[in-house]
């Protein structure tokens, strides 16, 4: 069990079933592009005509914007998507076992 996590037999309500010893899972699992969820994302880019005005909005964060909009240009722009959104297998490690308890007596009867 080093390394592991026990697993009951059975089967819930839309899971996968399990039966005594069976096993599966793994420590690692590596991401691809393709198991990233997809996202894409747009922007705003201002084009300042040369020579104007600039300030920190807001202040010391050093997001630079235009202190007038005279001869300022606004294009949209829309990064590529990335990302495939397809599932992968991310199981630890496990084995199936049975578990018994007793919750009163001693079982098994000792002789």
């Amino acid at each position: 069990m080093q390394g592991r996590i026990p697993v009951g037999v059975g089967q819930g309500p839309g899971l996968s079933g399990y039966m005594v010893g069976d096993s599966g899972g793994s420590e690692t699992v590596s991401l691809t592009p393709d198991g990233l969820p997809v996202r894409g994302h747009t922007t705003t880019v201002l084009q300042q005509a040369s020579g104007a005005p600039l300030t920190s909005s807001p202040p010391n964060t050093g997001v630079v914007v235009p202190t007038t909009t005279g001869g300022t240009k606004t294009f949209g722009l829309q990064t590529t998507v990335a990302g495939g959104g397809i599932p992968h297998n991310n199981m630890q490690p496990y084995t199936t076992l049975n578990c018994i308890i007793c919750l009163q007596g001693i079982f098994p009867a000792r002789d």
